[in-house]
């Protein structure tokens, strides 16, 4: 059942892009998209959330960041400076619903991730897992959160079937979660 809705889902796709519409990949283009300014807005029309249609997008490109903010690359040897704002941060609202609705995205080089939240569902947007510099035309999945029935993966290299994040099942007693920290290598 898995792979028939992966299947209709990139088969609805397809018919999209053939019949002039735009797939999320193509809208949500992180060289286009870097352009924008903070506090900017750009409207993405015809959206597609899967079954749910297309909606349209007006979101505002915002950052966490101070102005002088310094982002680096820390490795055993050195530090590599980063480009402070070269992760596009969008946040809006679905046209037409902006009291019961929510938008944010996240696109960088190496991937896209997001969600849209209306007052009848919440879709994830996602390029999945890291694989390395996105091309031209990513492949960006919308899923309706309530079609998610696989267990989720490793999330930052933790596993919600780790054991020390579940507690045992024959006494009742917890495990103590050993302290997370940085671990720097020799």
């Amino acid at each position: 059942m898995k792979y028939l809705k992966q299947a209709v889902q990139c088969f609805v796709a397809a018919m999209a892009t053939v019949a002039g519409a735009q797939s999320p990949g193509q809208l949500l283009d992180h060289q286009s998209l870097s352009r924008l300014h903070f506090g900017e807005h750009v409207v993405l029309t015809r959206f597609p959330l899967g079954t749910a249609g297309e909606v349209t997008l007006d979101l505002e490109r915002f950052s966490v960041l101070a102005p002088d903010a310094i982002v680096v690359e820390a490795t055993a040897r050195a530090d590599h400076p980063l480009p402070a704002n070269d992760l596009v941060l969008l946040k809006g609202v679905v046209v037409g619903e902006d009291d019961d609705s929510l938008v944010f995205v996240g696109v960088g080089r190496f991937g896209v991730h997001g969600f849209v939240s209306r007052e009848n569902g919440l879709w994830w947007i996602s390029t999945g897992p890291y694989t390395g510099v996105l091309g031209p035309e990513p492949v960006v999945r919308v899923t309706d959160a309530s079609e998610m029935t696989d267990p989720m993966p490793p999330f930052c290299g933790v596993s919600a079937d780790d054991p020390i994040y579940k507690p045992p099942h024959d006494d009742g007693g917890l495990i103590e979660p050993e302290p997370l920290g940085i671990v720097r290598g020799a």
